[in-house]
């Protein structure tokens, strides 16, 4: 079980008891254990994931897989309409974006 996705399945319950478009408060979640004991990791700025999509948002992409339960799968989408609970963002080009890659073994 992922302990940072523990945190948020009381809201990821609510959200998929409701069955209109709605937004639920966590709080401040401290997402810097996120972070430890990964070496390495690439951030890049790019846009957010929800329309218009144009928002700036710095992505960081850990260097090794995490791995979550089948709860915490089916938790994360359940509050999805079937439309979207198997969707993906298509891949974007690079543009003018830089990937930085941050290696601790450096």
């Amino acid at each position: 079980v992922d302990q940072f996705l523990a945190k948020l399945g009381d809201a990821l319950k609510r959200l998929s008891e409701n069955n209109q478009v709605t937004q639920i408060d966590v709080g401040m979640l401290n997402t810097e254990p996120l972070m430890q004991n990964y070496l390495k990791f690439y951030r890049y700025l790019g846009s957010s994931i929800t329309p218009a999509c144009k928002e700036d948002v710095i992505w960081t992409i850990l260097g090794e897989v995490k791995l979550i339960s089948q709860e915490q799968v089916a938790a994360l989408k359940a509050p999805l309409t079937p439309k979207y609970k198997d969707n993906a963002r298509p891949v974007q080009s690079l543009n003018v974006r830089q990937i930085e890659l941050y290696d601790e073994l450096k």
